[in-house]
């Protein structure tokens, strides 16, 4: 596209603003900007009606397939049988869990019982493998031996403890006081102190009668989390 100088007659491209010939100002032709349409809300109504009717349409279909399989379950005896198997095998799984990694609590509940039976074997189950090389190393006997040998002396003297209350609001300490007693088990038992997770604190009551004489002392148990398992630790938390 091209024009002509209004003053001088000569032709220039169209997008000039200025003739090159005797310098007049020139009119540049204005650009028509097409303004953008509004949206049509009628529109997004519309679509928003078909995402609703579309997720009523999804749900409905859920809920017809949720009968059908429950139906099923009611009368298909094979899959009565794997839905039986599905669920027992979850049973199963968590119950060995449970035996295998037990809490904190079942194990201080098991250490408590060993105690008041007198049972070292029992108590044992719940120390540390590292404490009893410890034993075994500096003393020549194992930490089972040792305990039985102070229950021994425990029943000569007609000692007795009647029972023992837990008290499950355990105290969890904190991380310098956990670094701490995890340098001190990896120095004392090689216990690698990366492995110690966390501890907590029990406070237990303990009924106990000597000579016809009953009394009632109260006593502290640390649970130290090594790995994934929990052991008893006399001693490191006072």
């Amino acid at each position: 596209m091209s024009k002509v100088c209004n003053q001088c007659n000569l032709t220039v491209d169209d997008n000039v603003a200025f003739c090159p010939g005797c310098g007049a100002q020139l009119p540049v032709p204005q650009t028509t900007v097409q303004q953008a349409q509004p949206a049509d809300p009628n529109a997004q109504i519309v679509n928003t009606e078909a995402a609703k009717a579309k997720v009523n349409e999804v749900a409905g279909q859920a809920k017809v397939k949720g009968k059908e399989f429950i139906e099923k379950i009611k009368t298909d005896k094979n899959t009565q049988m794997t839905c039986c198997g599905v669920v027992v095998g979850i049973i199963v799984l968590f119950v060995l869990f449970t035996m295998l990694f037990p809490s904190s609590n079942a194990v201080l509940k098991g250490y408590m019982k060993g105690y008041k039976n007198f049972n070292a074997k029992q108590v044992g189950k719940y120390v540390h493998p590292k404490v009893n090389e410890y034993y075994e190393d500096k003393l020549d006997e194992s930490y089972v031996d040792m305990l039985d040998e102070s229950f021994e002396k425990m029943e000569d003297r007609d000692y007795k403890i009647l029972s023992y209350e837990i008290n499950k609001d355990y105290k969890a300490l904190s991380k310098s006081k956990v670094e701490d007693i995890a340098d001190d088990l990896e120095d004392n038992y090689d216990i690698p102190a990366k492995s110690v997770k966390t501890v907590r604190k029990y406070s237990v009551k303990i009924k106990v009668e000597e000579d016809d004489e009953k009394d009632t002392t109260k006593t502290t148990k640390c649970l130290v989390k090594i790995g994934m398992k929990w052991y008893v630790f006399e001693g490191i938390c006072e």
